[in-house]
């Protein structure tokens, strides 16, 4: 199949974009979490596209960066030392930039409607958005979804050590992201000795090789820079505090996650599950997998139960 590819951007935001041949399907829109952007639903490592994956279904699609991260704008204050960088890309922001690129979007396609879709604190952002605009968002997905349950491992990470009920207020407002910070997070989800089964190097290499080409403005060659507006928002939702009430959401959902991810925990994924609105919800685990699914070797798994939801009438 030949699948048209293109890049462009929309009031400073980055989109990555993959038509299929002939009339599309629908639209769909993917939305990064809290660290790597669009380049996780587009890793340049052949069967670990999901906006490939998706357009060979049938689906135009488009993954976008938000602001302060990869090739959106970086506003001038991630050229601040992080201390005296203001917050960047919180959860209302992400609404706004979603917002235009919705707008662009239906305008470039010509949908009035779109599947939304959103990973980690992407999944926040979608889902807010979908409560925002619902007339707009046909369908919802959620990639490895956070809602508001108590993670205590996350809590270790974020809170002020002197009062552990605020968050901490030296992240400052954005942070340097290396190689070996991702591992930090990615590895400890894997079966000692599985790595090589659970993930392909190359794929690893390729996001670092993305991002770091990414970010022209980092001081590091091995550092890109993510804000840090996200973290108060996790801060949150790993305290017990959610930031939406899911009883509003009305439009069909999926709820997909890695049965091994310490981020999206299972019992946070059922509290949302139990609590979401629709009439029309499923919530799938994917074994040997965890919070970086996409970017593992269960990504054809997690492409089936996309695409298959996508195929479902309702």
């Amino acid at each position: 199949m030949n699948l048209s590819r293109s890049q462009f951007k929309v009031d400073g935001l980055h989109i990555r974009a993959c038509r299929p041949e002939g009339t599309p399907r629908g639209v769909v829109l993917f939305v990064h979490g809290a660290t790597v952007a669009s380049v996780l639903f587009d890793i340049p490592v052949p069967g670990y596209s999901m906006l490939e994956a998706c357009a060979a279904a049938g689906w135009w699609s488009f993954a976008c960066d938000l602001t302060g991260y990869a090739r959106s704008v970086r506003p001038a204050g991630m050229q601040l030392s992080p201390a005296d960088c203001p917050l960047l890309c919180t959860g209302e922001q992400a609404i706004l930039d979603v917002d235009k690129v919705v707008a662009t979007l239906r305008q470039l396609t010509g949908s009035e409607k779109l599947v939304l879709a959103g990973g980690s604190w992407g999944s926040l952002t979608a889902a807010r958005y979908t409560l925002h605009a619902p007339e707009v968002v046909e369908r919802l997905i959620l990639i490895a979804p956070l809602f508001g349950t108590v993670n205590v491992g996350w809590l270790q990470v974020l809170s002020d050590p002197n009062d552990p009920e605020r968050i901490n207020p030296k992240l400052g407002g954005y942070r340097p992201v290396r190689r070996e910070d991702l591992l930090s997070r990615w590895d400890p989800e894997i079966p000692p000795g599985q790595e090589i089964q659970r993930r392909d190097p190359a794929v690893l290499d390729a996001l670092m090789q993305d991002e770091l080409a990414a970010d022209v403005g980092s001081s590091q060659s091995d550092v890109f820079r993510v804000p840090n507006g996200t973290l108060h928002d996790l801060f949150d939702v790993f305290s017990g505090r959610p930031l939406y009430a899911p009883e509003g959401i009305r439009t069909p959902c999926l709820l997909v996650r890695g049965a091994d991810d310490q981020t999206s925990t299972q019992a946070d994924a059922a509290l949302l599950h139990a609590r979401l609105g629709s009439q029309h919800k499923r919530w799938v685990t994917i074994r040997r997998s965890g919070h970086f699914l996409q970017a593992e070797r269960a990504a054809g798994e997690l492409q089936a139960v996309v695409n298959d939801f996508l195929n479902e009438t309702f």
